[in-house]
């Protein structure tokens, strides 16, 4: 050592003695002991308690109880982790789906917990070095673990995020299959989610309940990580949590797409209600045609809504063959010859012989009946609606979708716009749009149920005041139609016999009236209802501008203005 330095170096002990002196009124160690080794450091320490000063060595009884605090601190820390890992281990091999929500939410916990027990980790150490515990110390090292841990994890997960996003372009083209499974992944995934909140729940009730600044540290972890680790992935699963029934209760399609696929099938019931009009000309010769029909067509927002659970975003190319198959099991069109054996009667001319006065004969004629037996042929036509929520009942879904489905037909899929003007659609398109209820309090005047034929119809009409709408019905026990209803009241009144026929065909049966000439029991027709020829629906007159009718439900509505004003055709007279 030469001598600058040393004289550099007693300086300092000299400087130490006399602070050491002043403050504690005995001599100090120097700063050469400083730099002495841990064995020297413990004799030096040894030598302050030979002069009565505080020994902070532990005895070998304080080290042992240490080592079991320690010990017993690290065992709970691992079980506590085991059972975390677990926990997110089952959400990993539940999320069969790959859903990236779920991931990011699931990365987000394990970071949050992993930061949190290095803030614990931190603020115990610190408390076993010092003696005490320094909380504003513990809190700093733990946010900046944390942070460090968030930002490591946010990367993974993007990563995460970035590859899921990959393999979704690549599959992208077969969408329309993956769409059926759509109602069960978020299902799936609102269970995960929920899981997996109520075990943060318990955790941090168990674990947090004493230290709200690191529960701070974990929100904010959380919302870095899914925010920032998800990207779109993570708005997608806010989204989900908190507005997730509005997409599950939407039409996810182009409106364009949607309107321009309900065309097709209005075009494919038009097809089908000319092949009917058809039928005489197209089958000439037969002595009688025998034609029932039910009411053609269909509730928009339902086949909407079919769509959306099986397609999601379709195009009219996407689901034309879906189209036919969903047709071919709401219409059925039955034609079927029948030959009979029938007789009737037959006025012959006969001959017999007349004897003159003068001996000479002659042949007279003479007419005289017989019963001749005969072929008469017949031509059953018999189209069938089933109503297509019926067919969709029937159509195979799986509990999931069907619940998506009866949430979107509840909904309108969240366009009733698309088809306001429909009234099989749309149960408050006579009401200008607004919601109204069947008036079932209405009772005709006095006067008119003087009439025993008016009053025999209002007695069998009034009875199912209420009733939905159900495309082909045509009965109580199935439901009805608009035509259906008035041909049942018609024949179960004892007014008429009509049989199974349309508005348009209740047109062309009845005598047409002047609207001057109105009275209750008359029947009312409408057109441009829906897209089809002819009458397009039809209701029964019962005074007062007012009318009972197959809308959804049944009931009474004024004809007079409004709705039914712009639609009016003419008024029809059940023939004698």
């Amino acid at each position: 050592m030469t001598g600058d330095f040393r004289r550099r170096f007693d300086g300092a002990k000299g400087s130490g003695r006399e602070r050491d002196g002043r403050q504690n009124g005995a001599r100090a160690p120097g700063n050469g002991q400083k730099l002495k080794n841990e064995a020297r450091a413990r004799k030096a320490a040894g030598a302050k308690f030979r002069q009565e000063r505080e020994d902070f060595r532990l005895s070998p009884e304080e080290k042992r109880l240490q080592r079991q605090k320690v010990g017993r601190h690290k065992r709970a820390a691992r079980a506590g982790q085991l059972v975390s890992a677990q926990a997110h281990s089952k959400v990993e091999e539940e999320n069969t789906d790959g859903n990236v929500g779920t991931t990011a939410l699931n990365r987000g916990t394990e970071i949050a917990e992993a930061g949190v027990r290095r803030a614990g980790d931190a603020i115990y150490g610190r408390k076993f070095k010092t003696g005490k515990f320094t909380r504003t110390a513990g809190e700093r090292v733990g946010k900046e673990a944390a942070g460090e841990t968030a930002r490591t994890g946010a990367k993974a997960v993007q990563k995460n995020f970035m590859k899921k996003e990959f393999q979704h372009a690549a599959i992208k083209k077969s969408r329309a299959e993956a769409a059926n499974t759509a109602g069960s992944i978020s299902k799936r995934f609102v269970d995960k989610a929920e899981d997996l909140a109520g075990k943060i729940g318990e955790w941090m009730t168990e674990h947090l309940a004493s230290n709200p600044m690191v529960l701070l540290v974990l929100v904010g972890i959380l919302i870095v990580a899914l925010i920032v680790g998800g990207g779109a992935s993570g708005g997608n699963l806010f989204f989900n949590i908190l507005g997730n029934g509005t997409i599950q209760s939407s039409y996810t399609a182009e409106d364009s797409e949607i309107r321009a696929v309900n065309d097709r099938y209005r075009q494919m019931e038009r097809d089908i209600q000319k092949r009917v009009g058809n039928i005489r000309s197209d089958y000439p010769g037969y002595d009688e045609y025998r034609i029932s029909e039910s009411e053609i067509g269909h509730n928009s927002y339902d086949l909407a809504a079919l769509l959306t659970v099986l397609y999601e975003d379709y195009t009219e190319t996407d689901v034309g063959a879906k189209l036919d198959e969903i047709f071919d099991q709401q219409y059925e069109l039955a034609i079927y010859p029948v030959t009979e054996k029938r007789t009737r009667t037959e006025t012959r001319t006969g001959y017999h012989t007349v004897h003159n006065e003068d001996g000479t004969t002659r042949q007279e004629a003479y007419a005289y009946e017989v019963e001749v037996e005969y072929d008469y042929h017949i031509l059953n036509v018999t189209l069938t609606n089933t109503a297509l929520d019926q067919v969709i009942d029937n159509f195979g879904l799986s509990d999931d979708q069907m619940s998506r489905y009866r949430l979107l037909k509840e909904t309108f899929g969240n366009k009733k716009y698309l088809f306001e003007d429909d009234i099989y659609s749309n149960p408050d398109a006579d009401s200008g749009g607004k919601a109204g209820e069947a008036d079932t309090g209405y009772e005709p005047s006095g006067e008119a149920l003087t009439d025993s034929q008016f009053a025999a119809m209002w007695q069998e009409a009034r009875k199912y005041v209420g009733r939905a709408y159900v495309w082909g019905g045509s009965s109580p026990s199935t439901g009805f139609d608009c035509s259906g209803y008035v041909c049942w009241v018609i024949n179960h009144s004892g007014v008429g016999q009509i049989g199974r026929t349309t508005a348009d065909g209740l047109h062309q049966w009845c005598d047409t009236i002047s609207t001057a000439d109105r009275q209750p029991g008359d029947i009312i027709f409408f057109q441009g209802t829906y897209d089809t020829q002819g009458a397009s629906h039809v209701g029964i007159y019962i005074g007062d501008g007012k009318m009972i009718h197959c809308g959804d439900p049944i009931k009474v509505s004024g004809v007079d203005s409004g709705y039914f004003k712009q639609h009016f055709l003419c008024y029809g007279r059940i023939p004698d």
